[in-house]
Protein backbone atom coordinates (compact mmCIF):
# COMPACT_ATOMS: atom_id res chain seq x y z
CA UNK A 1 0.00 0.00 0.00
CA UNK A 2 2.22 2.85 1.01
CA UNK A 3 5.66 1.50 -0.30
CA UNK A 4 3.94 1.20 -3.80
CA UNK A 5 3.56 5.40 -3.25
CA UNK A 6 7.37 5.45 -5.23
CA UNK A 7 7.55 6.48 -8.82
CA UNK A 8 9.07 4.48 -11.01
CA UNK A 9 11.82 6.07 -12.99
CA UNK A 10 15.10 5.70 -15.57
CA UNK A 11 16.58 2.68 -16.41
CA UNK A 12 20.33 2.68 -16.94
CA UNK A 13 23.40 -0.09 -16.95
CA UNK A 14 26.54 -1.47 -17.35
CA UNK A 15 29.40 1.19 -16.52
CA UNK A 16 29.89 -0.63 -13.11
CA UNK A 17 33.38 0.84 -12.60
CA UNK A 18 31.78 3.80 -12.05
CA UNK A 19 29.66 2.29 -9.45
CA UNK A 20 31.42 2.97 -6.10
CA UNK A 21 32.07 0.35 -3.76
CA UNK A 22 29.87 -0.27 -1.08
CA UNK A 23 26.99 0.37 -3.35
CA UNK A 24 24.98 -1.47 -6.00
CA UNK A 25 24.16 1.66 -8.10
CA UNK A 26 24.45 5.09 -9.26
CA UNK A 27 21.69 7.36 -9.64
CA UNK A 28 23.65 10.79 -11.16
CA UNK A 29 26.42 11.13 -9.30
CA UNK A 30 24.83 9.73 -5.84
CA UNK A 31 25.54 6.04 -5.06
CA UNK A 32 23.31 3.58 -3.67
CA UNK A 33 24.59 2.01 -0.63
CA UNK A 34 23.61 -1.90 -0.24
CA UNK A 35 22.44 -0.40 2.89
CA UNK A 36 19.94 0.65 1.64
CA UNK A 37 18.77 -2.92 -0.35
CA UNK A 38 19.83 -5.09 2.77
CA UNK A 39 17.27 -2.69 5.09
CA UNK A 40 14.38 -3.44 1.82
CA UNK A 41 14.96 -6.69 1.39
CA UNK A 42 14.36 -7.13 4.95
CA UNK A 43 11.40 -5.54 5.10
CA UNK A 44 10.54 -7.67 2.20
CA UNK A 45 10.90 -10.41 4.77
CA UNK A 46 9.15 -9.02 7.49
CA UNK A 47 5.90 -8.38 4.98
CA UNK A 48 6.24 -12.07 4.16
CA UNK A 49 6.54 -13.38 7.64
CA UNK A 50 3.63 -11.43 8.42
CA UNK A 51 1.30 -13.16 5.58
CA UNK A 52 2.55 -16.27 7.13
CA UNK A 53 4.72 -17.17 3.89
CA UNK A 54 8.34 -18.75 3.50
CA UNK A 55 10.60 -15.99 2.28
CA UNK A 56 12.04 -17.27 -0.89
CA UNK A 57 16.09 -18.80 -0.52
CA UNK A 58 18.94 -17.12 -2.08
CA UNK A 59 19.98 -18.42 -5.35
CA UNK A 60 16.28 -19.20 -6.42
CA UNK A 61 14.24 -17.24 -8.86
CA UNK A 62 11.66 -16.43 -6.33
CA UNK A 63 14.60 -14.76 -4.51
CA UNK A 64 16.00 -12.90 -7.56
CA UNK A 65 12.41 -11.48 -8.19
CA UNK A 66 12.36 -10.31 -4.65
CA UNK A 67 15.86 -8.78 -4.84
CA UNK A 68 15.01 -7.10 -8.18
CA UNK A 69 11.62 -5.70 -6.93
CA UNK A 70 14.10 -3.95 -4.14
CA UNK A 71 16.43 -3.14 -5.98
CA UNK A 72 14.07 -1.14 -8.68
CA UNK A 73 12.60 0.69 -4.87
CA UNK A 74 15.83 1.83 -3.35
CA UNK A 75 16.75 2.99 -6.70
CA UNK A 76 13.53 4.89 -7.16
CA UNK A 77 13.65 6.30 -3.99
CA UNK A 78 17.56 7.88 -4.56
CA UNK A 79 16.09 9.03 -8.27
CA UNK A 80 13.17 10.75 -6.74
CA UNK A 81 15.47 12.59 -4.01
CA UNK A 82 17.59 13.50 -7.09
CA UNK A 83 14.98 14.85 -9.10
CA UNK A 84 13.33 16.79 -6.24
CA UNK A 85 16.87 17.96 -5.29
CA UNK A 86 17.39 19.67 -8.93
CA UNK A 87 13.66 20.96 -9.34
CA UNK A 88 14.52 22.43 -5.07
CA UNK A 89 11.63 20.60 -4.28
CA UNK A 90 11.58 20.39 -0.32
CA UNK A 91 9.24 18.01 1.56
CA UNK A 92 9.22 18.98 5.62
CA UNK A 93 8.53 16.94 8.24
CA UNK A 94 5.49 18.72 9.49
CA UNK A 95 3.75 17.89 5.95
CA UNK A 96 4.60 14.41 6.30
CA UNK A 97 2.92 14.25 9.27
CA UNK A 98 -0.52 16.33 7.89
CA UNK A 99 -0.11 13.50 5.04
CA UNK A 100 -0.19 10.80 7.43
CA UNK A 101 -3.09 12.22 9.79
CA UNK A 102 -5.06 12.53 6.68
CA UNK A 103 -3.82 8.82 5.82
CA UNK A 104 -4.88 7.44 9.24
CA UNK A 105 -8.26 9.56 9.36
CA UNK A 106 -9.30 8.52 5.94
CA UNK A 107 -8.59 5.14 5.89
CA UNK A 108 -8.83 3.71 9.66
CA UNK A 109 -11.08 5.98 10.95
CA UNK A 110 -8.47 8.10 12.74
CA UNK A 111 -7.44 4.62 14.67
CA UNK A 112 -3.67 4.35 15.57
CA UNK A 113 -3.85 1.02 17.00
CA UNK A 114 -5.71 0.29 13.19
CA UNK A 115 -3.16 1.92 11.25
CA UNK A 116 -0.43 0.16 13.67
CA UNK A 117 -1.72 -3.13 12.69
CA UNK A 118 -1.81 -2.21 8.90
CA UNK A 119 1.67 -1.52 9.25
CA UNK A 120 2.18 -5.01 11.03
CA UNK A 121 -0.06 -6.72 8.38
CA UNK A 122 2.51 -5.44 5.99
CA UNK A 123 5.69 -6.09 7.71
CA UNK A 124 6.56 -2.33 7.63
CA UNK A 125 7.85 0.40 10.38
CA UNK A 126 6.34 3.28 11.60
CA UNK A 127 10.07 5.03 10.07
CA UNK A 128 9.20 2.99 6.63
CA UNK A 129 5.75 4.54 6.59
CA UNK A 130 6.96 8.02 6.75
CA UNK A 131 9.60 7.82 4.29
CA UNK A 132 6.72 6.40 1.57
CA UNK A 133 4.60 9.14 2.13
CA UNK A 134 7.34 11.39 2.08
CA UNK A 135 8.18 9.92 -1.51
CA UNK A 136 4.72 10.45 -2.30
CA UNK A 137 4.35 14.06 -1.57
CA UNK A 138 8.12 14.21 -3.52
CA UNK A 139 6.20 12.86 -6.16
CA UNK A 140 3.31 15.19 -6.10
CA UNK A 141 5.05 18.10 -6.30
CA UNK A 142 7.03 17.07 -8.89
CA UNK A 143 4.14 16.33 -10.92
CA UNK A 144 2.71 20.14 -10.48
CA UNK A 145 5.79 21.86 -10.19
CA UNK A 146 5.01 22.84 -13.88
CA UNK A 147 7.14 23.00 -16.69
CA UNK A 148 8.81 20.11 -18.01
CA UNK A 149 9.06 16.87 -16.10
CA UNK A 150 12.87 16.88 -14.52
CA UNK A 151 15.19 14.57 -16.94
CA UNK A 152 15.32 11.24 -14.91
CA UNK A 153 19.27 10.89 -14.32
CA UNK A 154 21.24 8.51 -15.77
CA UNK A 155 21.23 4.75 -13.46
CA UNK A 156 24.32 2.85 -13.40
CA UNK A 157 23.88 -0.50 -11.66
CA UNK A 158 27.11 -2.39 -10.09
CA UNK A 159 27.03 -6.05 -11.47
CA UNK A 160 24.38 -8.44 -11.02
CA UNK A 161 22.00 -5.53 -9.57
CA UNK A 162 20.49 -4.22 -12.70
CA UNK A 163 16.80 -5.46 -12.49
CA UNK A 164 15.21 -7.38 -15.04
CA UNK A 165 13.78 -5.32 -17.98
CA UNK A 166 16.20 -2.20 -17.18
CA UNK A 167 17.72 -0.84 -20.05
Amino acid sequence: MLAAAVVLAGCGGGHTARVPPGAIALVGDRPVPRAALDVELRRSRRAYAAQGKAFPARGTAAFSHVQSLAVRLVVDHVTLAVQAASRGVVITPAQVDRRLRQLKRDAFGGSESRYRAALRRQGMTAAEARSSVRDLLLAEALRSAGGTAPEPPEIVYADGFAPANSG
